[in-house]
């Protein structure tokens, strides 16, 4: 009789772990998609405005940036006045105060990645805006008080390489110094180093404020500075109709649905594995470049994500702090 509760027993428990193995197995699947859903949408995001901008009457980046996140504080709002979310909207005066800083400084990020975009190539531009990465680090070991450990330099010393300098010399070397492209690789450059920043911030903000509500506000205040600046320099809100579809996904998939595919994977298999896994949106950044562009995929550009890819191996744990 016992062995026969034993065996039974041993049954039932042999049949409950293969269905959490199942069931572990089909959440890290899950969340590798969304991952990779993630990576792709931001980078179709960062390759379809330029030829925007390069069309017989080209768009303004600003009016560009301006609809997009226009579009995407649309996208939110009803979830963010939800009924299920009614009576959670009450927002510290700290909490409001860092989301308005975020968004201006995001848009203004994104206003120089379009400028960047418009003057060197797609590839290039995907390429660079790891800097993203190397910015955020400075500022948390610069200004945070946190620390670089020593085996945590030759990866870093990698991004720094394949991010930054390759592409630069790539565009010096071939006897482009003043050149446009180099003009567009600083202005990516910059953008990093505003993406840095609001990565920093973000820290700062406190869990309990939902996705939704991060994302209406941070895309209303962005459009709301775009708009203003628009109208201090006196840049026309012109765009051709036909873009407008482009334009709406940029900033509908490109960066709200990108958004929500990322926080999703992070919920499935955690920081660590969702950094590693959207690490592949610089190479779709750049197939999407080559295939919808035509631009060519130089060996420079293999070397540069190759370098950043397993520098974001090795650092996954700092860049997800």
């Amino acid at each position: 009789m016992e062995m026969t509760v034993g065996r039974h027993f041993l049954g039932v428990t042999t049949a409950r772990i293969s269905e959490l193995n199942r069931n572990s197995q089909k959440k890290i699947a899950i969340g590798i998609g969304f991952a990779l859903l993630a990576a792709g949408l931001e980078a179709l995001g960062d390759v379809l405005p330029k030829p925007m901008m390069a069309s017989e009457i080209p768009s303004s980046p600003f009016v560009l940036v301006f609809i997009s996140y226009l579009a995407n504080g649309i996208l939110f709002t009803p979830f963010a006045f939800s009924r299920k979310n009614r009576g959670k909207n009450a927002l510290s005066r700290r909490s409001m105060s860092l989301l308005i800083i975020v968004g201006v400084i995001e848009v203004f990020s994104t206003i120089f990645f379009f400028y960047g975009l418009k003057e060197t190539t797609a590839i290039n531009a995907k390429i660079l805006l790891n800097s993203e990465i190397v910015f955020g680090i400075i500022i948390a070991l610069t200004f945070l008080g946190e620390r670089l450990k020593k085996i945590e330099t030759l990866p870093l010393s990698l991004i720094i390489i394949g991010a930054v300098l390759v592409p630069f010399l790539q565009d010096g070397i071939a006897g482009k110094i003043f050149s446009t492209n180099i003009l567009g690789d600083s202005f990516v450059l910059i953008s990093g180093l505003l993406l840095g920043t609001v990565v920093s911030l973000y820290k700062y903000i406190s869990d309990s404020i939902r996705l939704s509500q991060i994302m209406q506000i941070t895309s209303f205040v962005g459009a709301g500075a775009c708009f203003i600046t628009m109208i201090s320099l006196g840049i026309p809100i012109y765009i051709d109709s036909s873009q407008i579809p482009g334009i709406l996904f940029v900033g509908i998939f490109g960066i709200g649905i990108a958004a929500v595919c990322y926080i999703s994977a992070m919920k499935h298999i955690g920081a660590v594995n969702t950094i590693l896994v959207f690490s592949s949106t610089t190479v779709f950044g750049t197939v999407f470049s080559n295939l919808l562009l035509a631009e060519n995929i130089l060996v420079n550009n293999i070397i540069s994500i190759g370098f950043i890819i397993v520098g974001i191996i090795f650092l996954r744990k700092k860049v997800s702090d």
